[in-house]
């Protein structure tokens, strides 16, 4: 999970460690994933190789389809912020099963059924 400083919005305030265009670059650089709604944060995702998906912001779809498009990274982009949450539904019906498993061991163990 996420700590506090583990995510780090950066628009241009000192209150999140960005005053100036050198703090946000420094930023970055060392971000490990970034999640932009930016021209620019997308360009800088890609010339510095970093993984990265992009939330396109409608004013700016026709800047941010032509470099993902011509780059042959369409995959990167998510039409709203949910497209890059994880779909859950696969992950509930795994979750119910192994619940029904534990149940049932759980059970047996109560009864004291060896089998």
């Amino acid at each position: 999970s996420f700590f506090k400083n583990d995510v780090l919005p950066l628009g241009y305030s000192e209150d999140n460690g960005v005053s100036s265009i050198n703090d946000w670059v420094r930023h970055l650089v060392s971000s490990k994933f970034l999640i932009t709604d930016s021209f620019h944060g997308t360009a800088f995702s890609i010339n510095l190789h970093k993984k990265f998906t992009v939330v396109m912001p409608p004013k700016y779809s026709d800047r941010l389809n032509s470099i993902l498009t011509k780059l042959e990274l369409e995959s990167r982009l998510a039409d709203e912020m949910y497209d890059i949450e994880p779909d859950y539904t696969a992950v509930e019906q795994i979750l119910k099963a192994e619940r029904k498993k534990s149940i049932m061991f759980l059970e047996k163990c109560i009864s004291g059924d060896k089998e």
